[in-house]
């Protein structure tokens, strides 16, 4: 017989989020260490980029390292950096071990005490209810039961929390450093991709319960008829329950075929909202400095050539600046850090003549 399936009631929901913040609040101590291991493993973590470009920086200006440490010291400096940025990423992995060694015991008292608050409620039940039982439907729902509670926590505590967290710490270094666009495009992108994660996780949910009712089946067939063997072999049934067996797997087999369906387009429409939103910056014009006049020349000499070579569009330099001189390093190399800053002034100045 086909089950109508339905969504939990809100009453429900907040009864286990209830038991959820109960638990945690239980465990606050524990609770608490285990958010700030988390703080400090993404700060770290955000923190790792960072400083990387900072050591490029000064290893890209070996002069003024050399007036600000000294000629001896600066031996040790590479060697100190790279040593701080070795610890610092060591400190992220370090921080999520110990958020998960200090958090376990919280997760599995919670867990063990459902499990043990299900067991005595069932054995407070009429004698009723258990000669009309289906053993394997039950343990199995008390299985996933269990399993969804420790889930939930992990999922409520360190992976939302984190999150937030991270996408807090990007949008500040983001708005610190670059372009006001680029912040509003994360944060567009961020509620967007929330958005729709949301609304196909809830159509979703209806395929899951499915799948959990013909696995919850398929498990009580399979226990049930084990605990009968002797009926079933007085009765010569065992054909008959390998049909009734078959039958519940196809449907769950079916279920599942949907439910991944579900999930297939869940991912491909995060990975469109993420990739298109993302590029709405990424095909910025390239500027190209040159110490050669004549830039609008040379610029229609570099599309020629590209068209003829079968380049891109967006390979070619849309701005053209002439300057007197290509800035370089004390060892001769180009300094591209000074040129990125140079690039950026003399088109702010061109932007604001236009």
């Amino acid at each position: 017989m086909p089950q109508t399936l339905s969504l939990p009631s809100p009453d429900g929901r907040r009864r286990v989020f209830k038991g959820l913040w109960e638990a945690i609040w239980r465990h606050r101590a524990r609770t608490l260490s285990a958010l700030a291991l988390l703080i400090m493993a993404k700060v770290t973590g955000v923190a790792v980029p960072l400083v990387l470009k900072a050591i490029i920086d000064r290893f890209s200006q070996p002069q003024q390292m050399t007036q600000a440490t000294g000629a001896q010291a600066l031996l040790l400096v590479p060697v100190l950096l790279l040593l701080g940025y070795a610890l610092l990423r060591f400190a992220g992995t370090l921080f999520t071990e110990l958020r998960d060694l200090v958090f376990a015991r919280v997760t599995q008292r919670t867990v063990t005490g459902f499990a043990e608050r299900s067991f005595a409620h069932l054995m407070a039940l009429t004698a009723r209810f258990h000669t009309q039982r289906n053993t394997g439907v039950l343990i199995r729902d008390l299985e996933r039961g269990t399993g969804g509670i420790g889930f939930l926590l992990g999922a409520g505590l360190f992976t939302i929390v984190p999150t937030l967290v991270e996408f807090g710490a990007v949008l500040v270094v983001m708005a610190a450093g670059y372009s006001l666009w680029f912040t509003l495009i994360i944060m567009l992108t961020f509620f967007v991709y929330g958005g729709f994660t949301m609304l196909m996780t809830n159509k979703r949910e209806l395929r899951q319960r499915k799948v959990n009712e013909m696995d919850s089946a398929a498990n009580g067939r399979m226990v049930d008829s084990l605990l009968n063997y002797e009926t079933v072999k007085t009765y010569a049934r065992e054909a008959f329950e390998r049909e009734r067996y078959a039958a519940i797997c196809a449907q769950w087999v079916e279920g599942s075929v949907q439910n991944q369906r579900a999930l297939s387009v869940l991912h491909i429409g995060q990975s469109a909202v993420s990739r298109l939103l993302s590029a709405v910056r990424s095909g910025d014009p390239l500027t190209t400095l040159v110490t050669i006049p004549g830039q609008v020349v040379l610029g229609q000499m570099l599309q020629a050539a590209a068209r003829e070579l079968g380049a891109p569009e967006l390979a070619v330099p849309r701005k053209i600046i002439h300057i007197a001189k290509i800035p370089v390093l004390g060892t001769g190399k180009r300094d591209y850090v000074t040129i990125q800053k140079l690039a950026e002034e003399l088109a702010q100045a061109a932007a604001g003549k236009s």
